[in-house]
């Protein structure tokens, strides 16, 4: 996990923090970072995280609360353009 945890801290330090989503979808990956085989290794990538120093804050915003403000603004978007229509 030591090289996820190189890319997040960059995209981190480029003011990332709330912005980056991990996301699920794996279709389509030729390869995958080692020690990280699929969807079951979330758990075990957010306990490492843990252990580095990440905090619970910006552990909850890769894993959900990013994707949530997005998912968030399109149903705002979609219910203001029905209500237009």
């Amino acid at each position: 996990f030591d090289d996820l945890r190189r890319h997040l801290d960059h995209f981190l330090e480029l003011g990332g923090e709330g912005h980056i989503a991990l996301g699920a979808d794996l279709d389509g990956c030729d390869r995958l970072p080692e020690g990280f085989s699929g969807l079951d290794d979330y758990n075990r990538l957010g306990d490492f995280l843990k252990t580095t120093g990440y905090s619970d804050e910006t552990i909850q915003n890769l894993f959900c609360n990013s994707l949530m403000k997005v998912v968030k603004l399109c149903i705002m978007l979609v219910r203001g353009t029905q209500a237009a229509a």
